[in-house]
């Protein structure tokens, strides 16, 4: 391990400033980079470079703290009250069935001066204001180097055809009583597996999300599985009142028209959430995962969605009422692993006697939308989701969704 000599910067001047001042740490300009450097069945290799940081001062009572991050990075949720520090994801294809270490095998360094670091505050639900400022004083009082890991594995999981591992890379280090942080500028990370072999084949319609989101996707060699398997592509879940709707059945013909296996499953009425995601793993696996698309039909009091997602690392938070839950259907002993296997969608009629007529508006809004229509009609209007309006600072990111592609 190589240690570059430290380097004291004065950033008394930003303080005064409104905008962040960048800090050159290492070569080059812009985000952190990610670069694999060997990759086989029995470890991964790769290397961070951080070209610089950018601090910034926060007012917080009276107290000048300074927050401190990287373009291409997010901020660590790790300890209240204690720094907030950025922290550099990335995603590894692993072994089916491997377990993963890690360890760091090299890194450069520099120090900078930067007095009190900003603390990371609590994450707020929506219904929740921020309430009183967490500051940790035993820490930033004491000397103690956080994070104490430079890398560390977070979190493993199945996605679809692949076995995946979460590293976070935290390329500051908070010295409090010193006012110092030590910024990593390049540090290589090696993730050894231990057993398992990558699969020989991956759905085709995975490949480019792989190649996107997964560092060593291009580097494993798997290519995609050819072979048609038959089954389900597109499982619709409807409400018995929309079962003879003339215009959802019409859709359902024209998507098998094209190729793709359809299957229109009544909802019974003593099904709750618990069995309508039994009954989507069920065609799921037993068809060998074939199937892409669920679409349900009705709304929430029809087709009910998870009521009240949680999951132990979030604490006291929770979804209050989430589809995507239906989307995830590798499980273990703690519920969902945060990655989705298929696509999901809802089509939400109006409740009462009007229900079938909107629900055939909605479908054939989706028909225009094939067949192409003015851009100065609807389709120029699209409703985003977001976080509620002024709250939007501290909430977490615990609900997050990948678009598998989808019909609607």
């Amino acid at each position: 391990m190589r240690s570059v000599t430290a380097l004291v910067v004065s950033l008394l001047a930003c303080h005064s400033l409104a905008v962040a001042a960048w800090v050159q740490v290492g070569t080059g300009s812009g985000e952190a980079r990610v670069s694999i450097v060997e990759q086989s069945s029995s470890g991964t290799t790769f290397v961070v470079d951080i070209p610089g940081v950018e601090v910034a001062p926060t007012d917080v009572d009276g107290v000048t703290y300074s927050r401190v991050s990287i373009p291409g990075a997010v901020a660590a949720t790790l300890e209240e009250g204690k720094p907030e520090v950025p922290m550099v994801p990335v995603l590894l294809a692993r072994p089916t069935g491997s377990v993963p270490t890690l360890r760091v095998v090299s890194m450069e360094t520099k120090t900078l001066s930067v007095a009190r670091l900003y603390p990371l505050q609590p994450a707020l639900t929506y219904s929740q204001t921020p309430g009183p400022f967490v500051v940790d004083g035993n820490f930033y009082s004491g000397d103690a180097e956080y994070p104490s890991s430079r890398a560390v594995v977070v979190h493993t999981a199945t996605w679809h055809d692949l076995d995946v591992v979460n590293v976070q890379v935290y390329p500051v280090v908070v010295r409090p009583a010193r006012s110092e942080v030590v910024v990593t500028s390049r540090v290589t990370v090696r993730v050894d597996y231990s057993g398992g072999e990558y699969p020989s084949a991956i759905t085709e319609w995975m490949q480019p999300m792989y190649r996107r989101l997964i560092r060593n996707y291009g580097a494993i060699g798997v290519g995609p599985g050819l072979d048609y398997h038959p089954g389900t592509r597109l499982l619709v879940i409807c409400d018995p009142e929309y079962q003879a709707n003339s215009e959802l059945n019409s859709l359902l013909s024209t998507i098998q028209s094209y190729g793709y296996t359809t299957e229109l499953m009544v909802k019974q009425p003593a099904w709750g959430s618990t069995t309508i995601k039994l009954k989507i793993k069920e065609r799921y696996f037993d068809q060998g995962r074939v199937l892409r698309w669920v679409l349900l039909v009705g709304e929430y009091d029809e087709i009910p969605p998870k009521d009240h997602y949680t999951k132990p690392e979030w604490g006291q938070l929770s979804v209050p009422l989430s589809d995507y839950w239906y989307s995830d259907l590798n499980e273990d002993d703690l519920g969902c692993d945060d990655y989705p296997e298929i696509g999901i969608a809802r089509l939400s009629p109006v409740a009462g006697d009007g229900g079938n007529a909107d629900l055939s508006q909605q479908v054939q809004k989706i028909r225009d939308y094939w067949g192409g229509i003015a851009a100065d009609v609807w389709l120029n209007k699209i409703a985003l989701v977001a976080h509620k309006v002024g709250v939007a600072t501290g909430l977490p990111p615990i609900c997050w969704t990948l678009s598998l592609g989808g019909i609607c």
